[in-house]
């Protein structure tokens, strides 16, 4: 091969674009989310708890690789309550929200029932995420998520979760949400 053939190629191997992957995208944090009537609420029927809710959420989607884990408790002291966990099975990440949907795997008797959670990524100045929104059979709040959840997630951001969003009380934890980089 002659010198100029093998400079030439080498050229063009380095113009092509980088076969790296970029940073993943990400949406993760736990702490605990203060009690109360939740902000900008979409359906009618808000519950406002009385107690503190703890959350978990550990998502990362890379290529074909997803992690998802998501996890809530409501805190009452003295009292042992369920954790809600559940499998996620879509994921709609954009700029700092996130909206997560799957079905419920614990408590028992809940298993299979869809769930939908949002969460805003507010930096310093506050994180905000909802409370769990459960969607039995026949719930007339499903009219409020797309067609196909909980495969299809709803739209993340700041007036889109169904339920509104309750504030993560300062120093119990925070929420981490990043899109993929390419």
């Amino acid at each position: 091969m002659s010198k100029t053939l093998a400079l030439l190629l080498l050229v063009c191997a380095l113009a092509l674009p980088s076969a790296a992957v970029g940073a993943p995208a990400v949406a993760r944090g736990n702490g605990v989310l203060d009690p109360g009537c939740p902000v900008d609420p979409v359906a009618s029927d808000v519950f406002c708890p009385s107690n503190s809710i703890w959350y978990s959420l550990q998502l990362q989607k890379s290529g074909g690789t997803t992690f998802r884990v998501f996890q809530t408790r409501w805190v009452v002291h003295n009292k042992l309550k369920s954790l809600f966990r559940g499998r996620v099975t879509c994921m709609n990440l954009v700029d700092n929200a996130v909206a997560v949907g799957g079905v419920l795997t614990n408590p028992a008797i809940l298993a299979g029932i869809p769930f939908v959670a949002y969460a805003v990524d507010n930096g310093t100045s506050g994180d905000l995420v909802s409370d769990l929104g459960l969607f039995p059979e026949g719930d007339p709040d499903l009219l409020l998520l797309p067609v196909g959840f909980p495969t299809i997630c709803p739209a993340p951001g700041l007036t889109a979760s169904i339920y509104g969003y309750l504030p993560v009380h300062p120093g119990s934890g925070g929420v981490l949400v990043r899109p993929a980089t390419p």
